[in-house]
């Protein structure tokens, strides 16, 4: 009941009433309360119902925690970071097992092996003492693949580097044919012959 109607159905038109009269309506009525404002028995609309949406969002959100709480009920969490620690581990093996693998093949290579698979078989590398260097480089590797490339049971493993042998003659000696008579070493030397053969034709 709004405070307009009640008030005009108490007094009336132009009508006069008394405290008890106002007493009287108010205790019949129980949409009305007399309330001591210095006391704080009143609050603002627009305050209370503030309130009121703060403690609705609460609920909510109280509701909320616990229907998430049931979704973990009976999880352990101690075996749960266990677990992630355990796979953090392995990942870390994982990836160091691949830069010492990729660090060996580059070696190879370039040390010209011929079966890189069967090379680094023989290098004997041990993953969990493996280090790198500043430069990213394999500590140790680059002895390991001197000693396996001059292993005599080793050895053939890799391209041994060899000097060209150099076929030819010497100009300056002329080259003999099978009658065994000495060829020209020079175009001069040619021309020369050649002339000397025409005017011995002649």
């Amino acid at each position: 009941m709004e405070l307009l109607e009640f008030l005009t159905g108490l007094f009336g038109e132009n009508q006069t009433i008394t405290l008890d009269n106002l007493k009287t309506a108010v205790s019949q009525n129980k949409d009305v309360k007399f309330v001591d404002l210095k006391d704080g028995g009143y609050v603002d609309a627009g305050k209370y119902n503030d309130v009121v949406k703060d403690l609705n969002t609460a609920n909510q959100t109280i509701n909320t925690l616990q229907n998430t709480a049931k979704t973990y009920e009976g999880v352990d969490v101690m075996g749960l970071q266990t677990e992630l620690a355990q796979l953090k581990d392995k990942y870390d093996q994982d990836i160091k097992q691949q830069k010492i693998d990729a660090a060996i093949a580059l070696a190879l290579t370039k040390a010209g092996a011929i079966n890189v698979k069967a090379a680094k078989a023989l290098l004997e590398i041990d993953p969990e003492k493996a280090e790198f260097d500043g430069n990213g480089e394999l500590k140790g590797l680059t002895e390991k693949l001197e000693a396996l490339k001059t292993a005599e049971d080793s050895k053939m493993l890799f391209q041994q580097a060899t000097k060209p042998e150099i076929k030819g003659f010497d100009p300056a000696e002329g080259i003999t044919d099978t009658d065994g008579i000495q060829e020209p070493a020079t175009l001069a030397e040619a021309i020369k012959l050649s002339l000397s053969a025409q005017s011995d034709a002649n």
